[in-house]
């Protein structure tokens, strides 16, 4: 009894090396052929199991929030949860930043008009920033809890604060502006919210 045509190609990877190619050329600067070059799979293979554009790019945008949003959060996340690992988020958000000038492929795809017509896309770009702020609340709680922050710090509204730091750093990354011009834009502002600046 035949087991059926086996993949001929890691999907993970493929998935990683697709993620890759929108994260640089955005949903609408990519093709179809861009992806099937960008993964190394050929056409039929790519399309048979990631389908259309559409559907590639929400299987990536998936994979980015759950490979790649959700690991980086991980140490905010967890119980005990302080200063540092706030500063450590943002340390590592700024390296990314020097490293390259792509930005956040969410933060990407919200000026995308794929985000406008498409539910899916605004559902899983919303729950990725729902997952930030809350990754953010509870570091700062963790951190007024153990003394590391003023007493009288108001959590939600310096989370608001620290997630406008995340997109703008963002955007600033995507527009290739000077990588001084975004150490200095974090380090102030965590200067004003007097809780140190990242290294």
């Amino acid at each position: 009894m035949s087991k059926g045509r086996k993949k001929a190609f890691d999907q993970q990877q493929a998935l990683a090396a697709m993620t890759r190619v929108f994260w640089e050329k955005g949903y609408d600067g990519a093709s179809y052929d861009d992806l099937v070059k960008g993964s190394g799979v050929q056409r039929y293979g790519l399309y048979s199991s990631f389908g259309d554009k559409r559907n590639a790019f929400i299987h990536c945008l998936d994979f980015y929030i759950d490979r790649i949003t959700r690991e980086s959060l991980a140490p905010m996340r967890r119980e005990g949860a302080g200063l540092q690992a706030l500063k450590t988020y943002f340390e590592v958000l700024l390296q990314t930043h020097k490293d390259t000038a792509w930005g956040c492929l969410v933060c990407n795809s919200v000026s995308e008009k794929i985000t406008d017509c498409d539910a899916q896309v605004k559902a899983l770009i919303q729950a990725m920033f729902s997952l930030l702020e809350d990754s953010l609340k509870n570091a700062l709680a963790g951190a007024r809890q153990q003394g590391e922050i003023p007493p009288g710090l108001d959590i939600p509204s310096t989370a608001h604060y620290l997630l406008g730091m995340v997109i703008g750093s963002a955007v600033m990354a995507r527009s290739a502006i000077d990588k001084q011009a975004i150490e200095d834009f974090i380090n102030m502002g965590f200067e004003r919210l007097q809780i140190g600046a990242a290294q």
